[in-house]
């Protein structure tokens, strides 16, 4: 079995779009590898597993709760 990390930056990438927070501006200024993608992975190049904030707000929305992401509050 082949396992590639596509991305290693959570749901939300990192650093996260718009935060202006001290360890964002960091790694925005650093670039390179401390510049990651959405969490994804990709199994003997034809299974692709992602963790995108899309697919947790998806999986919340029969619940009805509240989700707070980014400064944004999303009633499902």
């Amino acid at each position: 079995m082949r396992v590639m990390f596509l991305g290693t930056g959570a749901a939300e990438e990192w650093p996260a779009v718009f935060c202006q927070c001290a360890n964002c501006r960091r790694a925005r200024n650093a670039g390179g590898r401390n510049v990651r993608t959405k969490s994804s992975t990709l199994v003997n190049n034809d299974l692709k597993i992602s963790a995108r904030a899309e697919e947790l707000v998806e999986r919340l929305k029969p619940k009805n709760v509240e989700v707070a992401y980014d400064g944004l509050t999303i009633e499902l």
